[in-house]
């Protein structure tokens, strides 16, 4: 494999490129400077034009167009120069025989196998060819010995260099993909979606699912990268599965044959893709604090074994995904603390302001309907004073629930302050609001009662002159005996279920 960028070079890259050639020419000239000097200057002259030629073509060609196939020819091409200096400085009394090693382990460092094949063929050639031509007194027969011990050293160096360098190459390429999942994941909105795809990524699975524990004894399905993944309760109490055994672990679990392998979910494998002879692995996924969940990953063809690389990277991102997850969940919490009422966990003052701006935009863009509302806890100030703080605490929780369990998922009910809510119906006219409020009126706890003023909004008013409109409502139901809806008088009538009197008699 050819690693030379496939861009043009810089001079800086080229001369870069050229240095092993210009060591080995130096190196090779150096030898012959040495005692005895029974040379042939004439063959020594050769070699080293050859050498400066090869320089020359490695630093002007533009190797990045040619074929990879090309780019070790400069150092193959060395061994000729190599052997014409050697010829010249007295043959196989010249010493330079061992520096026929040199290119094989150049090659071996930035070629592919085939080519390191290619430099020996070509040491031993420069070996063997002198040997059959010229032969003794220059080149004697013990050269026959030199030339195999050569290329048996030589093989084993060049071939040993080209494994170590392949698998730093490898271990590079591992480390880069960690980086940038670690990247991802940092800047990621779904943490545990981009953690799946990562997971993905690392292990060549077809698809892979996490596992979370929700807190209750259970493990849920929370994020997946692949195939739509059907939802997944682990029972951690329950019968062993491997997920089960994953979580109480440290290590991943792996299973060859996963669908015939006892407590698989073999639903989720087989929506993954998975079929007969299909491959599955199990790697916790544990914070500072203990276990959190667990990444599964499926491949549809079966693994004899997990490729070497894998259980290590899965481990290390599993730690990424800890951070992540822990990471993910406090902004979740943070950014819910941040428009939550902390008592009753309602949207605060703060959450209301925005959401109502956003129905009224709605609302403009739609033409739909949209009614504000204001509900206030009735004789709230005397409930406390009679049962306590802590008991009006537990009343504004409860009805907090009670009301937003009548509401639809699009209704925004807010604690506006103290006992009063505010309401936001979109898609509601004043007669629908209505009914929707007077529900409300029915589930205050503890026998209490609440007054709610109600107003829809017209085009062309704001948010704020809408809620003066539903708050004198609301202080007109309270004058009028509480327990009572009272819509806007520019828009409608009272109501308390179309009596008028407090809730506390309607029940």
């Amino acid at each position: 494999m050819d690693e030379r960028s496939p861009t043009p070079s810089s001079l800086t890259q080229r001369l870069r490129r050229a240095a092993p050639l210009a060591v080995l020419s130096a190196l090779t000239v150096a030898v012959t400077l040495l005692p005895p000097h029974n040379h042939h200057p004439r063959w020594i002259a050769a070699g080293t034009a050859a050498y400066a030629l090869l320089l020359a073509l490695e630093v002007v060609l533009p190797w990045h167009r040619l074929p990879a196939a090309w780019a070790p020819a400069p150092l193959l091409a060395s061994f000729a120069p190599l052997g014409l200096v050697r010829h010249g400085a007295d043959g196989a009394a010249s010493g330079l025989t061992p520096v026929l090693i040199v290119p094989v382990v150049a090659v071996a460092l930035h070629h592919g196998r085939r080519a390191v094949a290619a430099a020996l063929a070509c040491g031993a050639a420069t070996l063997l060819v002198p040997l059959l031509l010229v032969g003794a007194p220059m080149y004697p027969l013990q050269e026959w010995r030199r030339l195999v011990l050569w290329l048996v050293a030589s093989g084993l160096v060049g071939l040993l260099v080209h494994r170590l360098v392949s698998h730093l190459r490898l271990q590079a390429q591992h480390l880069s993909v960690l980086a940038r999942c670690s990247r991802d994941l940092a800047a990621a909105d779904d943490a545990r979606e981009a953690i799946c795809a990562a997971a993905r990524q690392i292990a060549g699975a077809d698809g892979v699912y996490l596992l979370e524990a929700d807190g209750d004894g259970h493990l849920r399905t929370t994020g997946a990268s692949g195939p739509r993944v059907p939802a997944v309760v682990v029972d951690l109490d329950g019968p062993a599965t491997m997920a089960a055994r994953a979580f109480a672990g440290h290590d991943l679990v792996f299973a060859a044959d996963a669908l015939t392998h006892p407590g698989v979910h073999r639903d989720v494998l087989q929506a993954l893709g998975a079929g007969a002879g299909s491959s599955a692995a199990w790697q916790p996924v544990r914070g500072p604090h203990g276990a959190l969940g667990v990444l599964v990953a499926v491949w549809g063809a079966r693994l004899g074994a997990l490729p070497a690389h894998v259980p290590a990277m899965l481990q290390t991102l599993a730690g990424e995904a800890a951070g992540a997850v822990e990471r993910a969940d406090l902004l979740h919490r943070l950014s819910r603390a941040a428009d939550r009422d902390p008592l009753t966990g309602l949207a605060n003052r703060r959450r209301w302001d925005e959401a109502a701006a956003d129905e009224v935009a709605r609302a403009v863009r739609s033409g739909q309907p949209l009614t504000f509302g204001i509900v206030d806890l009735d004789h709230f100030k005397r409930y406390n004073d009679t049962r306590g703080h802590l008991a009006g605490d537990v009343l504004l929780r409860d009805f907090a629930a009670a009301a937003a369990g009548q509401l639809r998922a699009v209704d925004t009910i807010a604690r506006w302050g103290g006992e009063e809510f505010a309401l936001a119906l979109p898609g509601c006219a004043l007669e629908d609001a209505r009914t929707v409020a007077e529900r409300l009126l029915a589930v205050v706890p503890d026998g209490q009662s609440c007054t709610v003023g109600l107003a829809q909004w017209w085009p062309g008013t704001g948010v704020a002159e809408t809620l003066r409109r539903a708050d004198a409502a609301l202080y007109a139901g309270k004058e009028g005996g509480r327990g009572v809806v009272r819509c806007d008088e520019g828009t409608g009538g009272a109501t308390g279920g179309g009596t008028g009197e407090p809730a506390g008699s309607r029940a």
